[in-house]
């Protein structure tokens, strides 16, 4: 399912470039779905077709493409740390030694000083891109508000002063409507020095519903801090939500995420609300809620979260009940690749492989030998049926050989080179040596005109 939407995708996009225009007209948002809601594999997929479809011959300098996820996980550690650090100095101070290799840095203060840096260094850097927002350090302005002292956001608000050259006097200036975000990172930071009645109205004149309600919680007023969460959209209420749990209010909270998801069925809203349930010992509301994100979702039903549902309902002895709901939401859901996974993951494989072998199979290369939909589960079904169904294992193998080699490009073939390697020893092990070496005198007298394929088999020893 997940392929033919990408293939639909980029087909659409190769059409709309295709026209006299100056840019695409229909299809202005694809490039974005492709890069940032895509797997690695996929992304690896879709290049292929790129490559292919426009005669890009490219040499990237390996491993930049990834630099954002990397600095975005390395964010998430650092905060970790800085919100963990109040207490138990020493254990913080060590354990930030051994993963940063900090030297010379004798107390806390220090520690937790040179953390904020790389932070705000991370977010300086970040908005300095061409980007409409963050890529990121979308997390940081938070962090650096909510989990800092006094003196630290004092020192951390020069910076921004300094670095983004702003001379706002709160209680002077008139507010615009077109802050900035680091107009409004400078106002979360400099909110103890500016009284309750003005933060409030600069706050709501900017937005800045997280300040609103984390000012009125800080004063006592939870009902006003409830009605203001009720303007909040749905993607910032989580971080409502984190407000109101740091200030005590837990239940409350919670109902405001379950008043949401009563409306709709939100993937991060009903994750917040699982995790809230497991950590209360509300197993069948945690079960209740990995169901719906499961069964609501066009790529909700993961094999990750069938597993998720399979721990949570034996707790409950509900299992035999939920398994059966699922599996006719796959099947009516036509989600052959996840009945697969399923199938494999209760170490069911002939099953496995009579639903692979039952899916379309498509004389289209780019859509693999059991259709778009089973294009990466075929491989996990064959690896599953080496030990007791090796011919079977073979012809999957084949097909997958033929369609890299299709595919064309240096790595599809050192891929399908892996799974040459994979046939012979299936071969070795059923004692049909003789059929492995007439099959691959086949498949070179095929390609001879390969020369780079020829290349990867020889480097492969195949």
């Amino acid at each position: 399912m997940r392929r033919q939407i990408l293939q639909t995708l980029f087909d659409v996009y190769d059409f709309d470039t295709s026209l006299e225009n100056d840019m695409p007209v229909m299809s202005d948002k694809v490039p974005a779905i492709l890069v940032r809601h895509s797997t690695p594999e996929e992304r690896r997929m879709i290049a292929e077709w790129v490559r292919e479809a426009f005669d890009l011959d490219i040499d990237w300098h390996a491993d930049e493409g990834q630099l954002d996820d990397v600095v975005e996980d390395c964010v998430e550690g650092l905060s970790n740390c800085i919100r963990g650090m109040q207490d138990n100095t020493a254990v913080r101070r060590q354990i930030l030694q051994t993963l940063f290799c900090i030297r010379g840095m004798q107390d806390n203060t220090a520690v937790r000083r040179q953390i904020l840096q790389t932070l705000f260094d991370v977010y300086d850097f970040d908005t300095s891109l061409e980007n409409d927002m963050p890529v990121m350090s979308d997390k940081v302005p938070a962090i650096l508000v909510r989990y800092t002292t006094p003196e630290e956001r004092r020192m951390i608000a020069e910076w921004v002063r300094e670095a983004f050259d702003l001379e706002i006097d709160w209680h002077a200036d008139e507010v615009s409507e077109d802050y900035d975000d680091i107009e409004v990172l400078l106002l979360g930071l400099e909110g103890d020095t500016i009284d309750d009645e003005t933060f409030l109205r600069i706050s709501r004149e900017t937005e800045s519903h997280h300040y609103i309600v984390d000012r009125l919680l800080k004063l006592g007023r939870l009902d006003d801090a409830l009605a203001e969460a009720k303007h909040v959209e749905d993607y910032d209420i989580l971080e409502i939500a984190d407000i109101f749990c740091e200030r005590g209010h837990d239940a409350e909270a919670e109902r405001l995420i379950e008043e949401r998801v009563e409306q709709h069925n939100d993937t991060d809203l009903l994750h917040w609300l699982q995790k809230r349930y497991q950590s209360m010992g509300n197993l069948t509301g945690a079960m209740d809620m990995a169901k719906r994100t499961f069964t609501s979702h066009l790529f909700g039903a993961t094999i990750e979260r069938y597993r998720e549902i399979r721990q949570l309902a034996q707790q409950l002895d509900r299992w035999d009940e939920v398994r059966s709901e699922l599996l006719t939401y796959v099947k009516q859901s036509r989600k052959t690749d996840v009945e697969i996974e399923m199938a494999l993951d209760e170490g069911h494989i002939d099953l496995a492989l009579e639903l692979l072998k039952a899916g379309k199979q498509t004389k289209d290369p780019r859509s693999g030998p059991y259709g778009s939909t089973n294009l990466n589960v075929g491989i996990e079904v064959a690896k599953a049926a080496e030990e007791n169904y090796p011919r079977e294992a073979i012809e999957i193998y084949k097909r997958y050989v033929d369609m890299r080699i299709e595919w064309r490009d240096r790595g599809n073939y050192q891929v399908a080179c892996q799974y040459l390697i994979s046939i012979r020893k299936l071969y070795q092990k059923i004692g049909k040596s003789n059929e492995w070496t007439t099959y691959i005198a086949d498949l070179r007298e095929r390609n001879a005109r390969l020369p780079a394929l020829k290349d990867e088999m020889a480097k492969a020893k195949l």
